[in-house]
């Protein structure tokens, strides 16, 4: 892991990526907290959630596309500015009416968010060795759960102290800083040499502009999906993985102050308690490697992730046992309880 952080190409990629993901950690855990507060409704956090959830389902495949036929380096640059202008109509948020900002605020976000995600991992095996590319795939886990270790403390922290304003101000730093960084990327170009001359370059460049073309290659794409049975697969039990991290992202902050008795500093320090998890699955990838690259490693991780799950959201019916053990307040058991699960479900 080590000598890849040597290359700098990569560590500026890197470090873009960790530096927006703790700006964006602290909004996502801010923001709930935020709307629940000040809606005091279920049903806005759901919302809030489905205008996040759709731009990867109406847009998430069809980005690639274009992707595929822009400059990565530049993608992702003008995505992070506009990730950061796109936040600051959230500081005119200070009424319950005015809650349909956010839902705007974070459906543009999400769409500009599927271009920057295929951009960063279509740049990733021009800056490293083929040798190097599971290394630096778990090193990128790392920073995720390096941001979700930092970036929920912090956004619990500002929520309680400074309100929305200072967390979207920090997202919004967070997203200039990572382009600026990965400006500095000398990303390698693409040699064309190579490639056969079947027709003229005339000819390529007015199909590719073409809506027909990019029509064709979106569904080009599904039908490999559709033909790799490991592909199907996989996208089958992300998908279902997904639902139900939505309904966990809805019933969170209301799990957190109701069944937890706790607030937007508990809900940010159970957040960070899940990344300790995740930095270790991620370095025990990083030390495994391939042999950890397998479909029932997946299988087992996906099982364990739900069964800790169901313990996490069953934890209130301990109360008694921890009462009785620590012979203290009902709710430093219980959430000390919750914290531990929380860590054992980062790890899968």
């Amino acid at each position: 892991m080590i000598a890849t952080l040597r290359n700098g190409n990569y560590t500026r990629l890197w470090l873009g990526g960790l530096i927006s993901l703790i700006g964006d950690w602290a909004l996502n855990v801010g923001l709930p907290i935020y709307i629940f507060l000040l809606t005091g409704s279920v049903l806005a956090l759901s919302i809030t959630l489905l205008a996040a959830s759709l731009p990867p389902v109406l847009f998430g495949s069809l980005a690639g596309v274009f992707v595929d036929r822009w400059d990565h380096k530049r993608t992702m640059v003008v995505s992070n500015l506009l990730l950061a202008l796109v936040l600051l109509p959230l500081l005119l948020v200070r009424s319950a009416d005015l809650v349909w900002i956010v839902y705007l605020v974070t459906f543009v976000g999400g769409v500009i968010e599927q271009f920057f995600l295929p951009a960063q991992n279509a740049l990733l095996p021009r800056l490293v060795a083929e040798e190097r590319l599971v290394s630096a795939n778990s090193l990128i886990s790392v920073s995720s759960n390096l941001a979700r270790l930092i970036g929920p403390a912090l956004g619990g922290l500002i929520a309680a102290r400074l309100g929305l304003n200072g967390i979207v101000l920090i997202d919004a730093v967070s997203f200039v800083l990572a382009a600026l960084l990965i400006a500095g990327i000398a990303a390698p170009r693409i040699d064309t040499q190579s490639q056969p001359a079947t027709v003229s370059e005339a000819t390529i460049e007015q199909e590719k502009r073409g809506v027909a073309h990019v029509w064709r290659e979106w569904i080009a794409g599904l039908r490999v999906i559709a033909g790799e049975r490991t592909l199907a697969v996989l996208l089958t039990l992300f998908a279902i993985m997904s639902l139900g991290e939505g309904v966990f992202g809805v019933l969170y902050p209301v799990f957190v102050y109701q069944a937890l008795r706790g607030g937007a500093q508990e809900i940010g320090t159970l957040m960070s308690a899940q990344a300790v998890g995740g930095l270790i699955g991620g370095l025990l990838v990083g030390w495994a490697g391939a042999r950890m690259m397998s479909r029932w490693a997946i299988g087992v991780c996906a099982a364990l992730f739900g069964l800790i799950d169901l313990a996490i959201f069953n934890a209130p019916t301990l109360v008694p046992f921890g009462e009785a053990l620590a012979g203290a307040q009902i709710g430093v058991p219980l959430l000390w309880i919750v914290v531990g699960l929380f860590v054992a479900v980062g790890v899968p």
